[in-house]
């Protein structure tokens, strides 16, 4: 993509003997006949630049309802005109135009005049972006007029996944000291003056032959990529293996143009594609890299292609209910995964621009998170638990929650656990319908098993963020990303560091343990298109918080979600301890003091209930003062109302599963604690949604009782 300044150019072209010309004769929409005949008469012309006016609307409508005069026109470049039309008008006749003449260039001259309120420019982005995509050439020429307009252009290229580069040129020749800027990682080249007429030769020497265009205005490979900074646009390279240590392998080329860092080679391992990351540049044209697969078998001197690009893997909806490894192969034994969409795992972490700054409560529907430590939107959340506390459970029901109260999906990512548990939970997902073969799913698997190799293990839970980021960017979704577990990545970083040869830090981890954490958990956040929740399991070695690891994960924690088995073991699930659990929203700036009121009384009445749980084990409760018997017969009835029916649990306990309301939570808690629900018995407040579901549950057992 090239941004020139080019109004003298565009107009030369658009005054052309062979240029379409728009006349008081087809102003209008409709079919007249002296329009009709003034478009016929182009046909003789021959029409090589197509000029979008306030009147272009009927041109292109005219040659929707003639079909031999729309196929009797050629065009090789397109000018639009964003100025003197309304945006949506630029958007659909340019649209139209190019997908009827499909010209190879287009030039949108003026576009500095569309920059401001009165012209709603911002809208105009959009469309180019869009339109620029459909181009044969993949080649659009801009206008600009100031700075500011240079670098929004060249950021819209950056974005952009059909350019490799963007030059801007400007004719001013006061603009010496913006000789060179930087925008991101591009630089933005604009020198003090233009080649006088350079542009316009060229144009004229490309545009309207055919076979010379081509030769001029020759595409380079287009890499589908989300972050300039990621990607490599250099033809593929051949190398041969020259080393292979366990994960770690070498790859010499006979040229000095190396891949990429992070560059994915593909090699042949018996048979088997195998994909290496590159992880250093080694001197005498050789390269480290980390295996993504078993190397067992392979041999020196194997063929490696450099991809051009990092590891990609398909995206978008045809990935739910798949499940894929690190390099986005499907191993779920269902045929491959159908998508033209493919992103690279590695990326850039949104801009603070465009990241939202507000906080706000990401709605659960499960009553003991919504109430005592509510999740960010946009936040991470650590959720520790033992086996067998329901932790499985708990999170195919937020996975359910989440799509049926907020349309969302959820990306699964099992990173270094074991392969059983994996297969447990889908077959699990399918019988609570989270995951239907033949229907619309909710969620997308992401494997790295406990037996993968460590750079597997390491680069998984970037390839199911991946997954998780392109629903939030593409589709505006709020995306539920679960990572089981986030301790299995920092000790496979750990592992690719000792491979590598880098110096160990504290405990034996690796030297940049805080800048790999840092790297993956700036990528989960919130923009203002939608936000990326993440659920990340967390085991802690040895129960040590002060390890590394758990500590560096603790850092960017919102929330932490603890199940515990003391509370499982009273049947209350989901097995959330209210104590313990903890969410930096729980403030009242954030939650309003209603809520925060509400959860910090339940909290202390709690509290008061454990601290009497020691007198009533050994004296009963007859030695209790009449005020303390009260605060436990709450106390008790709140932590029964801490439960809840859950959706995927009813194939198992036969109880309709409730998403309840945060308000209904409120009220409901703050009920019980004011003394409202004092004539119920603590029965009523097991497994029911909110306070009305306990009172009939309550009315019904008294009933029961009294024909007793």
């Amino acid at each position: 993509m090239v941004g020139v300044d080019i109004s003298q150019t565009a107009l030369r072209l658009a005054e052309d003997n062979r240029a379409i010309r728009l006349d008081s004769k087809c102003h209008a929409p409709g079919t007249d006949n002296a329009r009709q005949k003034s478009l016929r008469g182009i046909n003789f012309l021959r029409a090589d630049v197509l000029g979008t006016h306030p009147d272009a609307v009927g041109v292109v409508e005219a040659l929707q309802q003639d079909d031999s005069l729309q196929k009797s026109l050629t065009c090789d470049v397109l000018i639009s005109n964003p100025p003197y039309v309304s945006t949506k008008a630029f958007r659909t006749t340019t649209a139209r135009s190019v997908r009827h003449f499909e010209p190879r260039l287009a030039l949108v001259p003026d576009i500095s005049q569309s920059i401001g309120p009165e012209h709603d420019g911002d809208a105009f982005y959009p469309p180019i972006l869009a339109i620029a995509d459909q181009l044969e050439a993949k080649i659009m020429l801009l206008e600009v007029a100031d700075m500011e307009q240079a670098l929004r252009v060249a950021a819209m290229a950056a974005k952009g996944r059909c350019w490799d580069g963007v030059e801007i040129w400007k004719d001013d020749p006061t603009s010496d000291k913006l000789d060179k800027v930087m925008c991101g990682n591009m630089a933005v080249r604009i020198p003090a003056k233009m080649l006088k007429n350079g542009i316009a030769r060229s144009l004229r020497a490309s545009a309207f032959r055919r076979p010379a265009f081509q030769r001029a205005f020759q595409p380079k490979v287009a890499v589908p990529v989300i972050s300039q900074r990621f990607a490599s646009t250099d033809g593929a390279k051949e190398g041969k293996i020259h080393q292979v240590i366990g994960a770690v392998v070498d790859v010499k080329f006979d040229t000095d143009q190396l891949p990429a860092i992070l560059n994915a080679l593909n090699t042949q391992n018996g048979g088997n594609k195998l994909v290496l990351e590159v992880a250093q540049h080694m001197g005498e044209n050789v390269v480290r890299c980390i295996a993504m697969d078993g190397t067992e078998g392979l041999v020196r001197g194997a063929k490696a292609t450099d991809t051009g690009a990092p590891i990609t893997i398909p995206v978008g909806p045809a990935t739910l209910g798949r499940i894929m490894n690190v390099t986005g192969d499907p191993i779920d034994e269902r045929g491959p995964i159908k998508t033209d969409k493919y992103a690279p795992i590695h990326a850039d972490a949104p801009l603070f621009v465009d990241q939202s700054t507000s906080a706000e409560v990401l709605v659960t529907g499960i009553k003991v998170v919504d109430l005592l430590a509510p999740y960010a939107r946009g936040g991470k959340i650590g959720l520790f638990g033992g086996a067998g506390v329901g932790k499985t459970v708990f999170i195919q029901e937020l996975i359910n929650n989440i799509a049926k109260a907020h349309g969302g999906f959820s990306v699964f990512t099992g990173v270094g656990e074991r392969t059983r548990e994996g297969n447990d939970l889908y077959h699990e997902m399918q019988e609570t319908g989270v995951i239907q073969l033949d229907g619309e799913s909710k969620v997308a698997l992401v494997f790295g098993q406990m037996n993968e190799p460590p750079g597997a293990r390491a680069r998984v839970a970037l390839t199911g963020l991946t997954v998780a980021e392109y629903f939030r960017d593409e589709e505006g979704q709020d995306v539920l990303l679960f990572i089981d577990n986030i301790f299995r990545f920092t000790q496979a970083g750990s592992e690719v560091s000792a491979l590598l040869g880098r110096i160990p830090s504290a405990v034996g981890y690796q030297p940049t343990l805080a800048v790999d954490m840092g790297i993956m958990q700036e990528r989960i956040t919130t923009t203002r298109k939608g936000s990326i929740t993440s659920v990340q399991a967390v085991y802690v070695p040895a129960d040590d918080l002060t390890d590394p690891a758990p500590a560096t994960t603790f850092a960017h924690l919102d929330a932490t979600t603890v199940l515990s088995r003391g509370i499982s073991e009273l049947g209350i699930y989901p097995a959330v301890d209210p104590l313990d659990s903890k969410s930096r929203l729980l403030d009242p700036r954030v939650l309003g003091e209603d809520h925060y009121g509400t959860a910090t009384r339940v909290q202390q009445i709690l509290q008061e209930y454990k601290s009497l749980q020691d007198i009533i084990a050994i004296l009963g409760m007859d030695e209790l003062s009449e005020q303390d018997k009260l605060t436990v017969e709450r106390a008790r009835k709140v932590q029964r109302f801490l439960s809840q029916p859950f959706t995927v649990a009813q194939v198992f306990t036969g109880i309709q599963g409730t998403l309840v309301d945060l308000k209904d939570t409120i009220r409901s808690f703050k009920a019980i604690i004011n003394g409202e629900a004092d004539d119920l018995p603590e029965g009523a407040f097991y497994m029911v949604g909110d306070i009305e579901s306990a009172r009939q549950k309550g009315e019904k057992i008294l009933a029961d009782l009294e024909k007793s």
